[in-house]
């Protein structure tokens, strides 16, 4: 088996294969169904909110109506028809919006290829990044990231997980080396999504790392007031609202909870029920036992050497315990195994880092292209994509398990050869005592 991962691993032409595929998916998509039909599709609901907003209809951001009529001009002028809804609403803060107004200039077509061109540029920085401070082999971030079906579908919606891929390894990078205060304000670019700030802050405060945690905070407080500000009581009240009815049942297709990768669409896809308040309860109940059970680990590893396998874990459990995290943000998800990958390399672990790679190439790229080609969805990718989501934070939270129990055992004392119960002994070693 170890000879074919290894195979698998050393096979860059599997990559080169993986991205020709999906260069050819975006331009037989935008042969059939044309721009903002499927390609540049949530990118659009973003250029529109930077058109309200620019025009001085901030207060009325949050108004379906009046999204559609901006949206309207550019669905008639490319022939859009998205069959199961009349259009995409926006129901991000208006950061968001704010960020795409320097685009308008350029017109909607050229505006997304520019934002599609800024994600990929930052997730390439990102990889940059690791790769410089972590010494960690070019081939390694090639194999999880190039091809990776989330980023994927980051760069053809035109969504905005590439940038806050980046803010995550500068949070990262920067809470590695102690610098508190610049790892607080790379995570409050997370504000652009408030469900991702969940895990992360949870993790700030188990760990006792005050100056970030409240930096993150201060820094959310500024552009939420600011949001709030720029769109007045009414504003705030249609984002209530809007929120409130897609939460709802009848925001299912629209939020496209069967395209999420969270705990959230595993709840739904076990417990497939019309009573939408067990459904909730049943949502809450697992993420808060998800994050008991995380932050019980994070706090026992808040003292090792390392924090990486920390960090992998909470890049995985940012994207598990959200809300909102559709299939796309699952490219968060691939910065843990990225770290779980350096720390592996640290530890001189090749076997290891050998099977994070191919694991990520083949639950995140592999299996849901061939479904993507056959289905041209989301829903199936996504399906595996939880999958894969799962076992990476079982992965990351048995590295973490295995990084403390050795910490333990070395200040334990001569002669005692007892393992915590949450260590998962290796059967070579059983067999041989």
């Amino acid at each position: 088996m170890d000879r074919v991962i290894r195979r698998i691993y050393s096979g860059n032409r599997w990559l080169i294969v993986a991205v020709a595929v999906e260069i050819v998916l975006v331009a037989g998509l935008l042969h059939v169904e044309g721009l903002f039909e499927h390609v540049g599709m949530d990118y659009l609901t973003t250029y529109t909110a930077a058109e309200i907003i620019a025009d001085g209809e901030a207060a009325h951001l949050y108004d379906t109506r009046l999204q559609w009529e901006y949206q309207r001009p550019v669905i008639d002028a490319h022939g859009v028809d998205w069959g199961d809804r009349l259009m995409h609403p926006y129901i991000a803060p208006p950061t968001l919006g704010i960020i795409s107004i320097p685009l308008l200039p350029f017109g909607p077509a050229a505006a997304y290829v520019i934002w599609m061109l800024l994600n990929l540029a930052a997730v390439g920085l990102a990889l940059w990044l690791i790769v410089q401070r972590l010494r960690l082999p070019w081939s390694v971030p090639l194999l999880v990231m190039a091809g990776a079906m989330p980023l994927f579908m980051v760069l053809m919606l035109g969504q905005v997980e590439g940038l806050l891929f980046l803010a995550f390894v500068a949070f990262a990078l920067a809470l590695q080396d102690g610098r508190e205060g610049r790892a607080g304000l790379a995570l409050a670019v997370f504000a652009i999504k408030p469900p991702l700030l969940l895990a992360p802050l949870i993790y700030l405060a188990v760990t006792g790392r005050r100056r970030a945690f409240w930096t993150t905070v201060l820094a959310t407080g500024i552009q939420a007031a600011a949001s709030m500000a720029l769109v007045g009581p009414t504003g705030v009240r249609g984002y209530v609202d809007l929120s409130q009815r897609l939460s709802g049942p009848d925001g299912t297709i629209v939020t496209n909870v069967w395209g999420m990768v969270n705990l959230r669409s595993v709840v739904i896809r076990a417990f497939p029920t019309d009573h939408h308040m067990l459904t909730n309860i049943l949502i809450v109940m697992l993420t808060l036992t998800t994050l008991a059970v995380t932050g019980w680990f994070w706090r026992r590893a808040a003292r090792e050497a390392s924090m990486l396998p920390s960090l992998a874990l909470l890049a995985v459990t940012t994207v598990l315990t959200s809300y909102h995290a559709l299939y796309h943000t699952a490219a968060l998800a691939l910065v843990g195994i990225v770290l779980l990958a350096a720390y592996a390399a640290q530890q001189r672990d090749v076997v290891r880092i050998e099977r994070l790679t191919v694991f990520s190439w083949i639950a995140f790229t592999l299996l849901p292209l061939i479904a993507f080609v056959m289905v041209q969805t989301s829903k199936i990718p996504a399906a595996i994509g939880v999958i894969g989501v799962l076992l990476a934070w079982t992965i990351a939270t048995g590295t973490v398990a295995q990084q403390v129990a050795a910490t333990e055992a070395a200040t334990r004392p001569a002669g005692a050869n007892v393992q915590p119960w949450y260590v998962v002994r290796d059967r070579r070693s059983v067999r041989s005592q």
